[in-house]
């Protein structure tokens, strides 16, 4: 047998089947001949109170005003793009780089203060203390919107562009999405995010995700 088809062999085991992009619908169901529901990513699914029981624990001492730029793909572009809304927003720039990442990314992001060796526990903590949040991650994004932070996303089409565009229809956050960071109009920068808007967004997502999950 092929890789797919060891693959819809197992899959068509299950009871049930979820992605978290909204394509991933369509492929389960043409490659695999599986009905697949589309709910919100898990990290959407748990309450906020436990992740700040995790920001709670942290003792690191942040500046009072900064730019978190959490970056897994170095690029001079996005570099410059840093540079840029840090100069407009006037913030010190604190850069995370990915885990798995961090050995090779290290040498090719050169803004800021780079954080190494970062836990899971401070990864919320700074990205919940921004004041602004730049970054080409999906989970980045999706703890901006959970903890409300005005925000930019890179979509990275190297690791999926749809889960960044799945999030961000769902949510109507469509205009924080950047695919070229050069020649942006100032008028992005400072656009507000309606968050109360996301929030019954996203309260009715998790619901019915919640649902799909006790079903």
């Amino acid at each position: 047998k092929g890789v797919n088809d060891t693959a819809k062999d197992y899959l068509q085991r299950f009871n049930a089947v979820s992605v978290r992009e909204s394509s991933g619908v369509d492929l389960c169901k043409e490659y695999f001949g599986v009905d697949a529901a589309h709910i919100m990513d898990p990290v959407f699914l748990c309450e906020k109170q436990y992740y700040d029981e995790l920001v709670d624990s942290v003792n690191d001492d942040a500046p009072e005003k900064y730019l978190l730029c959490y970056i897994l793909d170095p690029t001079p572009e996005k570099e410059r793009f840093a540079a840029e809304i840090a100069r407009k927003k006037k913030l010190k720039i604190i850069t995370i780089l990915g885990m798995k990442e961090f050995k090779w990314a290290k040498d090719k992001w050169h803004m800021g203060q780079v954080l190494q060796n970062v836990t899971s526990e401070q990864f919320l903590f700074y990205i919940k203390n921004s004041d602004y949040l730049l970054t080409d991650s999906h989970h980045g994004t999706c703890f901006g919107i959970i903890y409300e932070k005005p925000y930019l996303a890179l979509v990275n089409s190297s690791r999926g562009a749809t889960r960044f565009e799945s999030v961000a229809e769902k949510l109507g956050l469509k205009d924080r999405l950047v695919y070229t960071p050069y020649d942006l109009p100032d008028s992005i920068y400072d656009a507000p995010i309606d968050y109360e808007s996301v929030e019954k967004k996203l309260s009715q997502e998790n619901a019915r995700s919640l649902e799909w999950l006790k079903d």
